[in-house]
């Protein structure tokens, strides 16, 4: 069994994306049969300019053949991801071109590797599975709606009707998407395997407590458009108590707004994206984690996958989200308070409510465990495909003695 797997991100890159699809490779690896291969051809380390790794384009993990193409590093702005996909796609189209494939799995967020995913899979008859991360679609129309960028929604709409119509099968991250995604093809059995968090032993080697001094609120991800920060860190610095700092992580599109937003307050410090094992050392300095997400509606959806992360290190969060992420906090993560997107006050009393000590999340761990989730994914798909291959055969008999 041959099967081809397309993302944008991979290990070494960081990045939920790139933790989900090396865990779920690995996992399918683990199940397929002996012979079996699984070719990933995704980029090199690209999600931001200012985290770049030395890897080889071509390496072996096992059945596992990883090729990575080479791009422009876009921080998560529009055109700079536009670019970088257009060069990915291309190299992917060019090293596809008549290699048998059994099965094709596709892993996308910003619809169009699920897109290319379609084209790959109608022009060499591959059964398609998607797993999609996001709902690129009502993104483009809520936090683009006054964007050059929007009146192309038609253009999208398209698209994501003939990568959907394309799949054999669907996961979805969130159970938010269903009705969006149901809307489309009302007849697919939609699958809900979430993100997770790894369990890889480097959490193991810290000793996560929360620190009496200096007060530590710490927020590590993206820095987009998509969570808001310049909305809220600059009014929440200004009324913080003394005792309290804030320190973010990462990078993206509105970091240079937020540098600007909080230059001057010296209680706020950014600092650029970390590999995962000096990320979790700086978890372990923490004293409370932060997760937050702008005030538009087609965030109500999601389920960050930052929360997974966050909530195994058993440390106290307090959370900016509404709506399916609301609710996921409130029903799976003790000692997370939440607080209306954007709304500093609301941010102060969240933070007045949480106990500033750390828990075991036992069951969470437990329900929530990436391996776990990928195991169970990989053996749902490959169901699917023995599923897929039997109706096949019987379809074929059938016709033969008609």
């Amino acid at each position: 069994m041959k099967i081809l797997l397309l993302s944008l991100y991979y290990e070494p890159d960081i990045g939920p994306g790139a933790l989900r699809n090396t865990s779920f490779a690995r996992a399918l690896s683990e199940q397929i049969d002996e012979d079996g291969k699984i070719d990933v051809i995704t980029t090199m380390p690209s999600r931001y300019g200012n985290y770049r790794r030395n890897v080889p384009e071509m390496e072996f993990d096992g059945k596992i053949r990883i090729r990575r193409i080479s791009v422009r590093p876009h921080s998560n702005s529009v055109f700079g991801q536009a670019f970088s996909y257009l060069s990915y796609a291309r190299a992917v189209i060019k090293q596809v071109h008549e290699k048998p494939y059994d099965l094709l799995y596709v892993s996308s967020s910003r619809l169009m590797t699920a897109v290319l995913g379609a084209i790959i899979s109608r022009k060499y008859n591959i059964p398609l599975y998607l797993d999609l991360r996001d709902i690129f679609v009502e993104t483009v129309r809520d936090v683009y709606a006054h964007n050059l960028l929007n009146f192309l929604s038609p253009v999208f709409i398209g698209l994501e009707k003939y990568a959907i119509t394309s799949a054999k099968w669907i996961n979805l991250v969130s159970p938010g998407f269903e009705s969006h995604f149901r809307s489309i093809a009302p007849e697919m059995t939609y699958r809900f395997f979430t993100n997770g968090f790894d369990d890889i032993g480097v959490m193991d080697k810290y000793s996560f407590h929360v620190k009496s001094r200096p007060m530590e609120i710490v927020y590590a991800g993206n820095i987009g458009e998509g969570q808001g920060l310049e909305h809220i860190i600059p009014r929440v610095a200004r009324k913080l108590p003394r005792k309290w700092k804030l320190v973010i992580i990462g990078d993206g599109s509105r970091r240079e707004v937020l540098k600007k937003a909080t230059a001057g307050l010296l209680n706020v410090y950014l600092h650029n994206p970390l590999s995962r094992e000096d990320l979790m050392k700086r978890y372990s300095e923490a004293s409370v984690l932060f997760l937050h997400l702008n005030n538009y509606r087609a965030f109500e959806k999601v389920i960050p996958s930052k929360i997974f992360e966050y909530a195994a290190t058993g440390l106290p969060i307090i959370a900016g989200v509404k709506g399916v992420a609301a609710s996921f906090i409130g029903e799976h993560v003790e000692n997370a308070a939440l607080f209306q997107p954007c709304d500093a006050d609301g941010f102060l009393e969240a933070l007045n409510k949480i106990r500033l000590q750390r828990i075991n999340r036992f069951d969470f761990k437990d329900r929530f465990s990436r391996k776990k989730i990928s195991r169970e994914m990989a053996c749902d798909l490959l169901d699917d495909y023995l599923s897929y291959q039997n109706n096949l055969g019987h379809a074929s008999m059938s016709g033969d003695t008609s």
